[in-house]
């Protein structure tokens, strides 16, 4: 995975980062505007607007696929994807195993070794190499493995986006911390659909991103534009379909899961006795006994279909959860 970051529509890596990035080699004007930008937080929360920090499972929870239909239209034509990139991020929540096989894959990702290597035996590819190895790696301030984790992100979304705090206070500026910024906050420019742009808290403009601030991770999938190279866009299918059977499941189980409690009484049974009789069938499920007239039964039937019906169900679920394996891990660990 290369760490990249953004200069001018296309990308520059860390090497010619820290070819470039010392404040003895700028001029004091540009050194005071760029320690400004680089302090200053860009892509900031702001409460109730598109770049709101909250979320809920509102639209998960209202999901049709017409709806489904909808939302992934919008995103394979260029469309605000904030809707798709909630989806993907409440999937994550509330499917487990979904959530287990990513969490298999990110952890492949950061159990790795980190080595870091010269570009050549140039003794200035050595000091960048030390210099990476020093103010990045072993920089117990910033803390590069979790952002590293956070990159992977980009996993279910397409993309994932950190935002760098500098500490710019030396000869050298090194990345003081790293702050996962939510991906709904960010959208891919409508004429291309691969520059990463932030998106205005109140309008529809988008603004750039400003040069050496942000990690950009975008993993390379599939072919074709980033935001519908995710692993979410296909999974979300498929998390449909295992909630509606999820669903009629558990409805099932209410409605026949337990036995049928037929209670019967003779014809002399008196009002309280029918009455003492339905407490006592209401009962029985959560009592060991129950009291009731002379001459009254209670029958206990059992559903002789209700363990086919379960299995069809559980099948069913068991089937889409190889799908999801497949997806994300390439197999069914079978």
């Amino acid at each position: 995975e290369q760490i990249q970051t953004i200069k001018r529509g296309r990308r520059m890596g860390l090497t010619d980062f820290f070819k470039k990035k010392t404040a003895g080699e700028m001029p004091k004007t540009e050194t005071t505007a760029a320690k400004k930008k680089l302090e200053s937080e860009q892509a900031y929360a702001v409460t109730y607007t598109n770049r709101s920090p909250w979320a809920d499972f509102s639209l998960l929870n209202r999901l049709t696929p017409e709806k489904l239909a909808s939302v992934l239209r919008d995103v394979r034509t260029g469309e605000c994807p904030a809707e798709y990139l909630e989806l993907a991020q409440d999937m994550e929540m509330r499917d487990l195993h979904y959530r287990s096989v990513l969490s298999t894959r990110k952890d492949a990702v950061c159990g790795l070794e980190i080595r870091v290597e010269p570009a050549s035996d140039d003794k200035h590819d050595i000091e960048i190499a030390q210099a990476v190895e020093n103010d990045i790696i072993k920089n117990h301030s910033a803390r590069f493995v979790p952002l590293l984790r956070d990159m992977l992100d980009a996993l279910a979304k397409g993309f994932s986006v950190n935002e760098i705090t500098w500490d710019t206070s030396g000869k050298t500026w090194k990345p003081q911390k790293y702050v996962w910024k939510d991906s709904r906050w960010f959208q891919y420019d409508k004429e291309t659909g691969q520059t990463l742009m932030l998106r205005d808290e109140l309008t529809t403009e988008l603004h750039p991103l400003i040069q050496n601030k942000f990690i950009i991770h975008e993993p390379h999938l599939i072919s074709g534009t980033q935001i519908a190279g995710g692993l979410a866009l296909p999974a979300l299918f498929y998390f449909m379909l295992k909630s509606y059977d999820v669903t009629s499941w558990a409805a099932f189980i209410d409605r026949y899961g337990f036995p049928i409690r037929l209670g019967k009484y003779s014809r002399k049974a008196t009002q309280d006795d029918i009455k003492t009789l339905r407490r006592a069938i209401a009962s029985i499920g959560a009592d060991f006994g129950a009291v009731i007239p002379e001459g009254a039964t209670i029958e206990i039937i059992e559903s002789k279909t209700s363990s086919e019906n379960t299995d069809a169900y559980q099948k069913m679920a068991t089937w889409i959860d190889k799908q999801i394996s497949k997806l994300v891990l390439g197999q069914t660990m079978t």
